[in-house]
């Protein structure tokens, strides 16, 4: 119901309490269903955050060169480090800031792989319509999405000359989008670098 009080708790009870009540529709107790819903959020959020945790200590190694054990674990201690200085900086359910900046970039990662798949079917000479027409739009709509993130911290920053400090999700958001925006123009720019020279052959 839209004016049940679960609805103000946090996302864990929430998610939990749907899985638990389809689960009662099977006759699964409705308390065992809720521990093992609880369960199943707690084991899927503590994965994801090991999984990006290592994800970043690589691409931090790699972009280094620090191969070295010293060097993975100065790796790891700044993959931490900076999402700690962000929850320290942020107010209560600091997460809701980056949830947004996560949506764009998944869908973001979309759109890259459209791209570098119809690049592939224009290097094999079949048409590629089928994967650039969802690329663009979903491009597009991701782009736009980045920019809406970046106006706020545009439109903060007069306030700076008077004295008016960021608020730590409008960094977040504007640091992430333009770094995104960013990367995904460069993509564009390569693949649109490599169709030129596989169009004007061999010189």
């Amino acid at each position: 119901p839209k004016d049940s009080a679960l609805l103000k708790s946090d996302p864990n009870l929430i998610y939990a309490d749907g899985i638990a009540r389809y689960l009662g529709m099977l006759s699964v107790p409705y308390g065992a269903a809720l521990v093992f819903a609880l369960l199943a959020f707690s084991t899927f959020v503590y994965d994801t955050l090991d999984v990006c945790t290592r994800l970043a200590r690589y691409i931090f190694q790699e972009l280094t060169g620090w191969h070295s054990r010293r060097g993975s674990v100065l790796a790891g201690l700044i993959s931490v480090f900076v999402p700690f200085v962000f929850l320290m900086a942020s107010k209560e359910k600091g997460y809701m800031a980056a949830w947004p900046v996560f949506g764009a970039s998944n869908q973001l990662l979309a759109s890259l792989i459209l791209l570098g798949i119809s690049v592939w079917l224009i290097h094999l000479g079949r048409r590629p319509w089928y994967t650039i027409a969802p690329m663009v739009f979903m491009f597009a709509v991701t782009m736009w999405s980045l920019v809406t993130m970046i106006i706020p911290f545009m439109k903060s920053l007069p306030g700076v000359a008077r004295g008016v400090s960021f608020a730590a999700d409008t960094i977040l958001a504007a640091v992430c989008g333009i770094l995104l925006l960013v990367l995904s123009l460069a993509l564009i720019l390569e693949a649109t670098r490599v169709l030129r020279l596989q169009k004007a052959g061999p010189q």
